[in-house]
């Protein structure tokens, strides 16, 4: 299971922006073949929509393994960010803490499997990784702008 950062007030905004939507959808899918094109095509639509609710805005996951962004900057999350954790949150201090560390940290731990064989080069996972590293600090700002704590599953 990766780790999981969300807040809640936006997943909440969101679902009730697509509520309506996501139940056409819903309702359409149970009426036709699940082998069908028309499913096919309704379970993409639902999908998309999922993907607007758990948006970058509300949510950050880091599947452990090759492209973890913590493993690449050298932190872990039970051993680095655990312990920032209470009763399954990050708020207050402990979210400018888990910003400082990774801000502090610097990509060193590309994973060599990533690089053998693959159509990425080495300047591109770090792209890759930056990228990741922007989104989790933007939704760790966006926490402290709205005073609300980051919901977290590790």
């Amino acid at each position: 299971m990766p780790a999981n950062l969300w807040l809640q007030s936006i997943i909440d905004k969101n679902n009730s922006k697509y509520a309506d939507l996501m139940e056409k959808f819903q309702s359409e899918k149970v009426q036709v073949s699940q082998f069908s094109k028309e499913h096919k095509e309704i379970s993409s639509k639902i999908n998309a929509l999922y993907k607007k609710i758990m948006s970058e805005e509300a949510c950050f996951t880091d599947k452990y393994g090759q492209t973890s962004l913590l493993k690449s900057l050298g932190l872990d999350w039970k051993r680095d960010i655990s312990c920032l954790i209470t009763e399954g949150q990050i708020s207050g201090d402990e979210i400018l803490l888990f910003i400082d560390k990774i801000n502090n940290a610097q990509i060193t731990q590309i994973d060599q499997t990533l690089l053998e064989g693959a159509e990425a080069d080495k300047e591109e996972w770090e792209k890759f990784f930056e990228e990741k590293r922007a989104n989790l600090i933007n939704l760790l700002k966006k926490a402290m702008e709205l005073n609300e704590p980051l919901q977290c599953s590790i």
